[in-house]
């Protein structure tokens, strides 16, 4: 599917749940690194052990995607902290 924002777009595959509620998109923050390294990169360290636990929780089979594509550089006015969670978009299939 295709997400679109005021800002731009990203590509993704749906995962239909009962976790979230009907007309909510929701993306993992931690998922489509753009940046290189150990985590960005997909592949373990040598010595990797302390990852191996949440193997088994991985639905996903790519990297995900980055949500910071589509969701604007803005604060919430009270707190000043980042706006999370007020971004609209329109999603299409791919």
């Amino acid at each position: 599917m295709i997400i679109r924002s005021a800002i731009g777009e990203v590509e993704t595959v749906a995962r239909v749940t009962d976790l979230v509620v009907p007309g909510v998109v929701a993306i993992a923050a931690h998922g489509g690194h753009t940046a290189a390294g150990r985590y960005a990169s997909g592949k373990r360290a040598p010595d990797a052990g302390a990852d191996r636990w949440s193997e088994e929780f991985k639905w996903w089979n790519e990297h995900g995607v980055n949500a910071n594509r589509v969701i604007p550089d803005a604060v919430e006015p009270l707190s000043g902290q980042a706006c999370w969670m007020d971004t609209p978009v329109r999603v299409r299939k791919a």
